[in-house]
């Protein structure tokens, strides 16, 4: 494994293994490679077909991949577990012998996700009646803390999008995180944010001792209402596929499968 040392060297990658027919997960933006550059998160291996990108995380390697030859056996050893995510489109177009390649190099399937969106003109109107939780946004440091210890406690360690209190900290400063209370106990939370004109629902967790109490429908419809600028209005959000619970929190306010899916793989 070598470290990327500049943008110029990645360029040169890109143009020898990014060609017609490469399979790929790589949907990171130039300005965020630039990122990991200058703060050397980023390394690589190379062969003589393929190509792979390590961004080094707290407790793990996210991978992303250029792989022209499925045939070639991939040498990959770090200190640290490794994961990837492979998006498709519809469960019927999983890529098999992708992922069987990848079985192959010592990884195995983690977790599968789903994508659901919701435009505003097809809201389900849900009526929820619980006058003892209290919604509100998120303001204080205190409440970053709490949220980061709520957030870390139910959340997958590789595919969760584990967030750094400063991260938090940014989403309370744009009104991005909404928390609910019941008898003045923090007992959960949902962070968003808008890319593309779409309101992106990012994380919602309840505290385990405050399920029943209607809290996640009310942060949801929270966040639904607090972002409906026009008919048009758009939301998504990820789902693990076989979570039932959360799917039918979604559908129930109109979130319908998009036909997109990731697989996330990982290698221990």
């Amino acid at each position: 494994m070598q470290k990327v040392n500049s943008f110029d060297t990645l360029d040169a990658f890109f143009k020898k293994y990014f060609l017609k027919n490469t399979l790929t997960n790589n949907y990171v933006l130039a300005e965020t490679y630039h990122e990991l550059i200058n703060k050397e998160q980023l390394y690589f291996f190379d062969s003589n077909s393929n190509l792979i990108l390590l961004v080094e995380k707290p407790n793990f390697f996210q991978l992303y991949f250029f792989i022209n030859n499925l045939d070639e056996q991939l040498a990959i050893h770090v200190e640290k577990p490794i994961t990837m995510e492979i998006l498709y489109r519809g469960t019927a177009n999983k890529p098999i012998e992708l992922i069987n390649f990848w079985e192959r190099n010592g990884f195995k399937q983690h977790l599968t996700r789903d994508n659901l969106s919701l435009s505003l003109n097809k809201l389900n109107h849900v009526d929820i009646k619980n006058n003892h939780v209290l919604i509100k946004y998120a303001e204080s440091n205190e409440e970053a803390i709490a949220i980061k210890s709520l957030f870390e406690s139910s959340l997958d360690l590789y595919t969760g999008d584990s967030l750094s209190l400063e991260e938090i900290n940014e989403f309370i400063n744009k009104k991005n995180i909404i928390c609910a209370y019941i008898d003045n106990k923090f007992c959960g939370a949902l962070q968003f944010e808008i890319k593309n004109n779409i309101i992106w629902l990012g994380h919602i967790v309840t505290d385990l001792n405050y399920r029943g109490n209607g809290i996640a429908n009310l942060l949801v419809k929270k966040y639904i209402e607090d972002n409906a600028n026009n008919p048009n209005s758009r939301y998504q959000l990820w789902v693990i596929d076989d979570n039932i619970a959360a799917k039918s929190l979604y559908t129930k306010f109109g979130f319908i499968y998009s036909n997109k899916s990731t697989t996330s793989l990982l290698k221990l």
